[in-house]
């Protein structure tokens, strides 16, 4: 098994874009558990194979829920969208998520970038031919003499009987035309009626797109599902704009639209692939079909038709661009039952949970990682939370790193070596738990309950750390190496005083150790009560 760790690897570069999120709101953890989470687990898990990777991605600033934000707050968009990127970067650093760029299309740094990409792009699509107009018939509102946009709409899905809001179902992921929505009512409750708008779409007719195209993603039957459909019933289209003013503009005959930045979402990838170029030096962006980059995009299931659909689609329609590489891809999860909910609250949000409370971010992340949202009706039970982390973190895990790193005490620099046998034995199970993690992990798909279970396993692993330097070294070693997608705030901490690299790579784990054991090793775990949690919790668990 010590191969594992002698076998030199042919390195990759790995572009992560995990989807973009709309700046409504911050993140909540039922945001993090989906696309950031995953995106963050499998990015991890190539370095420390010695991958070169990057994160970049964004907010979705002209999301229509940032205008529905905006009305409620009585403020403007891109005040709400500009204090939500601050917010939500906040968030992803509270939860130790990997990004070496994080955008914000109305910052001044990316936001002719941002104007230029679109542009060129649908330029390029409208000179192939490919563009071309439609009547969309839209819901509109005789009180308020408007076209309403999807967020002021709700009804039922035609699908699967879904209650939905919005043109999209997020029961089924299915997006349907405006008018196939059942039952639909303003949010004032008016019963609305339909107009014809012009819009511009991708006439997909023109661009040969079949379900075989996405054989390589190996998607499940439900995702497969929902693109046949939209294949079948879309009648050659593909939105590209909306018939309110929020986003990059688009003359059509003389009236005003603006491009729908959820639906292309695609080409602010792009910009983020020519920043990784920019930040690379490899003068070439990735998503070009000539680059070796491997893109990995994660997002969720009410994304797929623009995810996994629309970028192809337009990749396919720019004929010398490729879409992503892999898709990582998540389902709903819920609060106590109930589905988080940025517009009703019922959240807890990701900075909240450990700037607010005794939690860590590496228990909250080891919980997610345990109830992973890969199938519909996760769960974050707050019992089930505060079980674990006492249980597991303080009970089990504090003790046992405090015996460790008091008995690696007694060395002066260098380990003796006397206790081959030991080693040998604590190796050979390290790369055991390591294979079965690695296997766990694809381009298109990622079991974080396993890599989580083998990490509770190795915790739990009968090493004779109390009299054997040997022993305690290699099990804090094997620590660090099977924790760090998981909890890499410890285990980073851990493998910094016990190796040379910044961090735990498979390649460098068998190196002669260096110890430089810290005066406090690391930061013990504290107990968690409901109480002690209390303040991160929303007004709808306040009184349970």
């Amino acid at each position: 098994m010590k191969t594992i760790f002698q076998t030199p690897i042919q390195t990759q570069d790995y572009l992560f874009v995990p989807s973009n999120p709309a700046a409504n709101g911050r993140l909540h953890l039922g945001h993090i558990s989906g696309p950031y989470l995953s995106a963050d687990i499998v990015a991890r898990h190539r370095r420390r194979q010695g991958h070169s990777t990057a994160t970049i991605f964004g907010i979705d600033a002209y999301n229509s829920y940032v205008v529905r934000r905006a009305e409620i707050e009585v403020s403007h968009p891109a005040e709400v969208a500009t204090e939500n990127h601050s917010l939500i970067k906040e968030d992803l650093q509270a939860m130790n998520i990997l990004h070496d760029v994080f955008t914000n299309p109305l910052d001044p740094e990316w936001c002719d970038h941002y104007e230029q990409k679109h542009r060129e792009i649908f330029a390029v699509l409208e000179a192939k031919g490919v563009i071309h107009s439609i009547d969309e018939y839209s819901p509109y509102s005789e009180r308020e003499n408007r076209f309403l946009p999807d967020y002021a709409v709700s009804g039922t899905c035609p699908e699967c009987g879904a209650g939905m809001g919005g043109f999209s179902c997020e029961g089924c992921g299915g997006y349907f035309y405006p008018d196939a929505i059942l039952n639909q009512v303003s949010v004032a409750g008016e019963t609305v009626k339909f107009r014809p708008v012009r819009q511009l779409c991708l006439n997909t007719s023109n661009i040969p797109l079949t379900l075989s195209d996405f054989d390589r993603y190996h998607l499940s039957e439900s995702v497969r599902l929902i693109i046949q459909k939209h294949i079948e019933k879309q009648d050659g289209w593909f939105k590209l704009t909306h018939h309110f003013d929020w986003g990059i503009d688009i003359d059509l005959g003389g009236e005003k639209r603006a491009i729908a930045s959820f639906m292309t979402e695609y080409i602010y990838n792009l910009m983020h692939g020519d920043l990784y170029a920019s930040l690379t030096g490899k003068h070439e962006n990735p998503y070009r079909k000539s680059s070796s980059v491997k893109i990995i995009c994660s997002f969720g299931i009410d994304n797929v038709l623009a995810q996994a659909f629309g970028k192809n689609l337009i990749a396919k329609g720019l004929d010398d661009y490729k879409a992503d590489d892999g898709f990582l891809i998540n389902y709903f999860f819920n609060l106590e039952g109930q589905k988080f909910s940025t517009s009703r609250r019922h959240v807890i949000w990701a900075s909240d949970i450990v700037t607010k409370t005794p939690a860590n971010s590496d228990g909250v992340r080891l919980y997610l990682s345990l109830n992973q949202p890969d199938v519909p009706d996760k769960n974050f039970d707050i019992e089930a939370f505060l079980s674990l982390y006492n249980r597991i973190l303080v009970e089990q895990l504090n003790p046992k790193l405090t015996l460790a790193f008091t008995t690696l005490r007694s060395v002066k620099s260098r380990l003796d070596y006397q206790f081959e046998d030991t080693m040998n034995m604590l190796i050979s199970a390290i790369a055991d738990f390591y294979i079965q993690q690695d296997q766990a992990i694809s381009d298109n798909h990622l079991h974080a309950v396993a890599i989580a279970e083998q990490l509770l396993e190795w915790i739990k692993y009968p090493a004779n750390i109390e009299d054997s330097p040997t022993a305690a070294y290699w099990w804090l070693k094997g620590l660090a190496l099977l924790g760090y997608p998981i909890m890499p705030e410890l285990t980073s901490c851990i493998w910094s005083q016990l190796a040379t690299s910044k961090i735990p790579l498979v390649t460098e784990f068998l190196e002669d150790c260096c110890l430089s054991l810290n005066q406090q090793p690391f930061e013990q775990f504290q107990p968690l009560t409901r109480s002690s949690i209390a303040q991160c919790l929303p007004h709808t668990l306040q009184t349970v």
